[in-house]
Order: C-alpha cells, then sequence, then structure tokens
C-alpha cells in the first residue's frame, strides 16, 4: 500500500497573481476578467493555493468576499514578493552587462 505524503505543493506565482487579483478586487469574477480566466479557473487556483498554504484564504458571506487573517498576511508578503521580483527584473539587464565579461563572455579572441 502506498503512504501518502502530507506534504504540501508549493504555491505557484501563477496562483500568487490570480490571489492578489481577487484579494484587490474582492470578487472572483472580477478577478477573472481582469486575468482573461474564466472564473472556474480563478476559483481553482485559489482552491490549489488555500491547500499549499493549508489555511482558508478568503471567506464568502452570501456574495460577498472576504479576506480571512491569513488571506491578509498573504496578500501583504505577495505584495512584497512582487516588489521584489519587479525590481530583480528591472535590474537585470545592467547585472548582465556587469557580470557576463567576468565570465568571459563575450569572448575576447574570436578564433578564426
Amino acid at each position: 500500500m502506498e503512504k501518502q505524503s502530507n506534504r504540501r505543493v508549493p504555491a505557484t506565482m501563477r496562483q500568487l497573481r490570480v490571489f492578489d487579483a481577487v484579494a484587490r478586487h474582492l470578487s472572483f469574477s472580477r478577478a477573472a476578467t481582469e486575468l482573461h480566466l474564466s472564473q472556474p479557473t480563478v476559483s481553482m487556483q485559489i482552491k490549489q493555493l488555500g491547500a499549499a498554504v493549508g489555511l482558508p484564504l478568503f471567506e464568502q458571506i452570501g456574495k460577498r468576499v472576504f479576506l480571512t487573517d491569513a488571506g491578509r498576511l498573504l496578500r501583504a508578503t505577495s505584495a512584497e514578493m512582487f516588489d521584489v521580483w519587479a525590481n530583480l527584473i528591472a535590474g537585470l539587464p545592467e547585472t548582465k552587462k556587469s557580470w557576463l565579461p567576468s565570465l568571459g563572455y563575450p569572448p575576447e579572441n574570436k578564433i578564426a
């Protein structure tokens, strides 16, 4: 018999982007529209992210959606992560220029 693992599947950047949109709009439908996804796809991404975190991220009361405490913490943390990622990407061209020559790129001597 196969033993089940208790390890959680890691969250993906896509799930975090979907979460961010739902958290900003407090609406699965509006997030789906913004991201050009279907509402069931958004719901599935949030469900998978909740499973990865191990806690519910949203509470739905009637038609209204609210962030849970875990959701508020994840929203703040993911916003910081997106800022760090954007700064990293923005800085890559300059970094690439400075570190590639130290690695021997581009080659100084071409063999003909």
